[in-house]
């Protein structure tokens, strides 16, 4: 296992661990939300936005299973969310 060289490296490697965490909270909300447990698949999408805020994928994918609760506003929001993190991330390359 590498081990970092100094304390902003390390601080580096636990980023990439929550970015990574919250990929993980990704999928598994799509695969709750395949399977039709929303609940739990909102749960997920909701752990995923707490460790990585600029998710805008996690936001799509709550917004879709919104949309298959009948929170209509609610989707709107999250769309809109992984619209302008996605729409921030290209502009500012």
């Amino acid at each position: 296992m590498q081990q970092p060289n100094n304390s902003s490296e390390f601080g580096f490697m636990i980023s990439d661990l929550s970015k990574l965490s919250a990929q993980t909270f990704n999928l598994l909300g799509t695969r709750f939300a395949d399977e039709g447990n929303y609940v739990e698949a909102l749960r997920n999408f909701n752990r995923a936005i707490e460790i990585d805020p600029d998710n805008a994928t996690a936001y799509y994918n709550k917004g879709t299973v919104k949309v298959k609760l009948g929170d209509l506003t609610g989707s709107k929001n999250d769309f809109l969310k992984a619209f302008d993190l996605r729409h921030n991330s290209f502009t500012s390359v």
